[in-house]
């Protein structure tokens, strides 16, 4: 076991005050970290976004482990780059049990579909936080 980390980030255009939300999945398994829908700034252009999901893997056995966010948030920057932050923890997160060698992904999904609205994953990086070894 042991404890990882998450940290994506980039830019993102709006016209009005659309929402959006961000998940972070282990493969088909089920999602670590959720920020539901959050109402965006109003009417930014190139502004930018990051989220940072902290989790621990638990169980290892047969090849299983359960999964469960710890700590995780969602940051978005208004056109005067006031940053905003967002909780990414459920108040109670479901396990996944995910298979070794399944991937990690970051998805973002704009409440209502809009070509005004547009995001860039611009860099993403996984951590595996150093001497953190969980039985």
């Amino acid at each position: 076991g042991g404890v990882f980390q998450v940290r994506a980030s980039g830019k993102y255009s709006t016209t009005g005050t659309p929402t959006l939300a961000f998940q972070i999945k282990n493969g088909n398994a089920g999602v670590i970290a959720d920020s539901g829908a959050r109402t965006c700034p109003n009417t930014v252009t190139n502004a930018f976004w990051q989220i940072d999901c902290e989790f621990v893997v638990r169980s290892i056995s047969a090849g299983l482990a359960t999964v469960r966010c710890t700590k995780g948030m969602m940051m978005l920057a208004d056109g005067s780059n006031v940053i905003t932050t967002f909780n990414m923890i459920t108040a109670a997160p479901a396990a996944t049990t995910p298979a070794q060698g399944d991937t990690l992904s970051v998805f973002a999904q704009w409440g209502a579909a809009s070509a005004s609205n547009t995001i860039t994953q611009i860099e993403a990086a996984y951590y595996a936080i150093p001497n953190s070894v969980i039985s």
